[in-house]
């Protein structure tokens, strides 16, 4: 579970807590709110393109890459330090067979294109057939070195592989669900209070 241990011997087992995130009441207002988590993402944003290697960000279309490509979109502008590169995943015949669940409620690629055009970057889809995942899962998962989403974990092994031949740097949304909650198991109760890994 977030913030514990598991201790294993040959006696059995025992998870303890190391850490215990404190949830309190947000108090300030909306335009607050706002003000604080965009500077907090400039700044960081902004820290990790300080690099004399290429840089280029992961966009996936959603709330968090888009805004984190579109920060680092206006810093390379502003600095004179080219184009943004940006890097999307797709699999192949996603066009075809994509099914909306609650996890990926739509296909990603109108949104992605939709943001790549209106920032002006140089985009890249990466594809990916299902042979190719498959054969990724066992590397993805001495590469994370913990349990982690099998299929996802495997695409964003291959996805980094493939970008790393264009860019030494990539900015990505990535764990901002985990900051944000933005997954479904942070907020439904039957997942909170399930003994088990939540997206198992």
């Amino acid at each position: 579970k977030p913030g514990h241990y598991m201790w294993v011997t040959r006696s059995g087992t025992s998870n303890r807590a190391y850490w215990q995130l404190e949830s309190k009441p947000h108090t300030d207002d909306l335009d607050s709110t706002i003000e604080t988590i965009r500077t907090l993402l400039k700044d960081t944003a902004e820290r990790q393109l300080v690099s004399d290697v290429p840089i280029c960000t992961m966009l996936s279309g959603g709330l968090d890459s888009s805004a984190l490509s579109a920060l680092a979109a206006n810093h390379l502008r502003e600095s004179n330090a080219g184009i943004l590169h940006t890097f999307s995943v797709n699999y192949v015949d996603q066009d075809r067979h994509f099914q909306a669940n609650a996890f990926q409620p739509n296909d990603d690629s109108p949104w992605i294109k939709r943001m790549s055009e209106y920032l002006g970057t140089e985009h890249h889809v990466i594809q990916f057939d299902t042979p190719e995942l498959v054969a990724s899962l066992r590397q993805s998962v001495y590469a994370r070195d913990t349990p982690g989403m099998a299929d996802i974990d495997g695409s964003l092994y291959l996805f980094c592989r493939e970008i790393k031949k264009l860019a030494t740097v990539s900015v990505s949304g990535e764990a901002a669900d985990e900051i944000f909650g933005g997954y479904p198991w942070f907020y439904r109760e039957e997942a909170l209070k399930a003994d088990t890994f939540p997206w198992s």
